[in-house]
């Protein structure tokens, strides 16, 4: 989804540059699993829908 990782511990960050020139941020846990509603609040961060993500996820 064309982010990059700029830094891990108990928190990955992540960056990503939009084709207008933006950066959109990405803050996610470094955890084996991830609260569903976590989960949620990062594909809503991010500006992509579920099925999207599940898309992704499962075709990577």
């Amino acid at each position: 989804m064309g982010f990059f990782i700029i830094r891990e511990g108990n928190h990955i960050i992540m960056e990503r540059t939009n084709k207008d020139g933006t950066i959109t941020p990405l803050v996610m846990p470094n955890h084996k699993t991830i609260n569903s509603g976590t989960l949620r609040a990062i594909i809503n961060q991010i500006g992509i829908t579920r099925e999207e993500f599940l898309d992704t996820y499962y075709n990577k």
